[in-house]
């Protein structure tokens, strides 16, 4: 089925991408309300929300710390940020674990709103590189032995808007199925009915816990998998049928989570693959 693209939106869009993105960061990091941890002893510290806007920027902008002072200075006489700090300040704070803990809050935020239009959350992974001139992740995913060389993005999308409702970050080595429980437990999952994922996610865990949060299952099973419940309250056996004897209404579900690769297709090619 073609999708033609709306031109004129697409043009809008693009044209306010970026006053639209300085604007989001803005207000969504004001809204978290980050208190300031200064005891009134000593220099004081940089202001964490301040930080985050400025890497924010940094990374939109895809610039350097050694370069990223100009965008800075013209991110402040726009009103939104109040202080630009110079690229020490930058490599200090950019390994403060508060950092996580804010940033993970403030991407859940901006796609609170956006979950309520949702039917489908789709779950994938994919791999990182840690540095220039390593090989893109598709071309070493099917070699384990290389996987020390990347980290591991995991992600909780919707396919209608491709918002992350929830994200993991691991070494390149781990598996993604034991992380799908702790991406839901972070996510906020709105509206959505259904959960799509491929068989790298397949276990009667996970079925039982996708349930468990009030979706239908849609994982992908393998030519050998049964349908023995083994465990499970139920849920596999009753997914498993519907995979055997409905294969075209599960797949006509399953089909959504193309959209995840969709996601994770623009953030590298926007952002790059290392």
């Amino acid at each position: 089925k073609p999708y033609p693209q709306d031109w004129t939106i697409y043009y809008a869009a693009s044209r306010t991408e970026k006053l639209m993105f300085l604007r989001i960061i803005k207000d969504a990091t004001d809204y978290l309300n980050i208190p300031w941890e200064y005891k009134g002893n000593g220099r004081p510290s940089a202001w964490i929300p301040e930080i985050i806007k400025s890497l924010c920027i940094k990374c939109y902008s895809r610039l350097s710390t050694w370069r990223i002072e100009s965008e800075l200075k013209i991110a402040k006489q726009l009103g939104i940020v109040d202080f630009v700090y110079k690229k020490t300040s930058f490599s200090k704070y950019i390994n403060d674990p508060r950092l996580t803990y804010w940033l993970e809050r403030l991407y859940q935020e901006i796609a609170y709103s956006l979950a309520l239009v949702e039917d489908y959350i789709l779950c994938d992974a994919t791999g990182i590189a840690s540095g220039y001139g390593v090989k893109r992740w598709i071309e070493v995913r099917e070699e384990p032995r290389l996987h020390t060389d990347y980290k591991k993005l995991h992600i909780l999308t919707g396919a209608k808007t491709n918002a992350i409702f929830a994200a993991v970050v691991t070494i390149g080595t781990k598996h993604e199925s034991p992380f799908l429980k702790v991406l839901l437990d972070k996510a906020y999952l709105g509206n959505a009915t259904k959960f799509c994922a491929d068989s790298g996610y397949l276990s009667r865990f996970n079925v039982d816990y996708v349930a468990s949060k009030g979706l239908i299952p849609f994982i992908m099973p393998k030519s050998n998998t049964r349908r023995l419940n083994r465990g499970s309250k139920g849920y596999w056996k009753c997914m498993i049928e519907l995979w055997e004897y409905h294969n075209d209404f599960f797949r006509l579900n399953y089909f959504h989570r193309e959209n995840v690769e969709a996601t994770i297709s623009s953030l590298k090619r926007r952002f790059g693959f290392y």
